[in-house]
């Protein structure tokens, strides 16, 4: 098989034990297939391809977020990206009004879909602009479907209101 094509990729059944998400990991993974192609759910693997893709538009989500609760005394917000796939990401919290941000030892990022979980580590957190906005960075390694990104954060956040951006991924 010398491409690999999936859309949506927790939609399709593969025929096998494994659904679409899961094949695309096992090519992936091989070493053997790489990513030709991404656009909106659109995913095409290509055998022995090791470039950047030809035709790449990369995951955007630029929005307003309140913090909401979350268990342990803490509080979350949530992303929800159409499907991940394996690269570096960027988020950027903007903190309203000048707020200082603190506890930044405390914040989590974590990044799961329907059929797995993974912490994912960031490399740093970077306070620019007189302390008002954070950069961080996260890797994942493998194609995620239904995923879900949460930003766990000190109880103190609860019902701020942030400036997210979550770009990526470079691969």
């Amino acid at each position: 098989m010398e491409y690999a094509l999936a859309y949506d990729i927790n939609c399709f059944n593969t025929g096998s034990s494994l659904d679409m998400c899961q094949a695309m990991n096992v090519l992936y993974s091989r070493g053997n297939y790489g990513i030709e192609a991404f656009q909106d759910g659109f995913i095409l693997l290509a055998k022995n391809y090791n470039h950047t893709p030809v035709y790449f538009t990369p995951i955007s989500l630029i929005n307003n977020f309140t913090a909401i609760s979350h268990k342990h005394n803490g509080s979350m917000i949530n992303l929800y990206p159409q499907v991940m796939i394996p690269g570096l990401y960027y988020l950027n919290i903007t903190f309203p009004n000048g707020t200082n941000p603190y506890n930044l030892h405390n914040i989590n990022i974590t990044a799961r879909s329907v059929n797995e979980t993974t912490n994912v580590t960031y490399s740093g957190v970077h306070i620019l602009n007189g302390i008002s906005i954070l950069h961080l960075q996260f890797r994942i390694d493998s194609f995620f479907d239904v995923p879900l990104v949460e930003l766990s954060l000190p109880e103190s956040y609860y019902g701020h209101t942030m400036f997210v951006s979550m770009l990526g991924p470079t691969l």
